[in-house]
């Protein structure tokens, strides 16, 4: 029987190359409609300078192509998991080896200096609840000219998807095991108003389609930490369903169509 992992070897054992082939990391048009609404959330300037923080960020990738779309914007990536992509040599990107849970410390280190925005893109729901408030205060005391900026653009934008309202073909215990790991938008933006912040929320949605095919082995590799509560044979058995349960979802060509749907959180200090 294939064994249950946890979070963390979930990402220690999965590679950069690993995650960056997957649909939503390697579909051209996906990937570039995501910038777009980020970029226009984190309300960038080009030519003007800006430092943000992509606590979670993973290979770096998406940031990378922030840095590359927006002149004027460097980042440093902070990830307690993947190392970086080995494209990502530009000197505007940074990498730190740390865990969201170093702002909730009073340690003195150079990248929580003079940044101007954090993002946080899928990886809030991995954050223990009683972290996630120790997280923003930390977050605040360092932010560079708040008075100055907070009008201008949010110091922290999230970026996750929504806690029920989802259109993932996942089979019912999937969906099950999504909802007991995924805190909603409004607990989200209450704990961020009880640290200070003023918040907003918007909802993108983008109509996908995919070989079936590949969608299940997505589900086979774990694409998403929360399949690291099932063994190999239930998520075998999983893909089964989804070819029953949604097959009225399944063209003649054999693409699964579905719509994601985008969370975009914005707090201002």
């Amino acid at each position: 029987m294939g064994k249950l992992g946890d979070i963390q070897s979930h990402y220690e054992t999965h590679s950069a190359s690993s995650f960056e082939s997957a649909f939503f990391y390697s579909h051209e048009h996906y990937v570039k409609h995501v910038r777009t609404i980020v970029e226009s959330q984190l309300a960038l300037e080009s030519g003007k300078h800006r430092l943000m923080l992509d606590v979670g960020g993973g290979t770096g990738n998406f940031t990378q192509m922030l840095v590359d779309n927006n002149e004027g914007l460097t980042a440093v990536v902070v990830e307690p998991f993947l190392q970086k992509s080995p494209e990502s040599d530009d000197q505007k990107v940074q990498f730190v080896k740390a865990s969201a849970q170093s702002f909730a410390t009073d340690e003195d280190v150079w990248w929580r200096q003079g940044y101007h925005q954090v993002m946080l893109k899928e990886v809030i729901h991995h954050i223990d609840p009683s972290d996630r408030i120790n997280l923003y205060h930390g977050i605040k005391k360092d932010i560079q000219d708040t008075e100055a900026v907070s009008s201008t653009y949010p110091n922290i934008l999230i970026v996750t998807r929504p806690r029920v309202d989802i259109d993932y073909p996942f089979w019912t215990e999937a969906k099950n095991v999504w909802i007991d790991n995924r805190p909603s938008i409004d607990t989200l933006k209450a704990e961020l108003a009880e640290a200070g912040y003023q918040v907003s929320h918007k909802i993108e949605r983008y109509a996908c389609k995919i070989p079936v095919k590949q969608w299940a082995q997505m589900v086979k590799d774990r694409f998403w930490s929360m399949m690291c509560h099932f063994t190999d044979e239930q998520l075998e058995y999983g893909c089964e369903r989804v070819l029953i349960e949604f097959e009225d979802r399944i063209d003649e060509e054999g693409f699964i169509h579905f719509e994601d749907r985008i969370v975009l959180i914005s707090a201002h200090v």
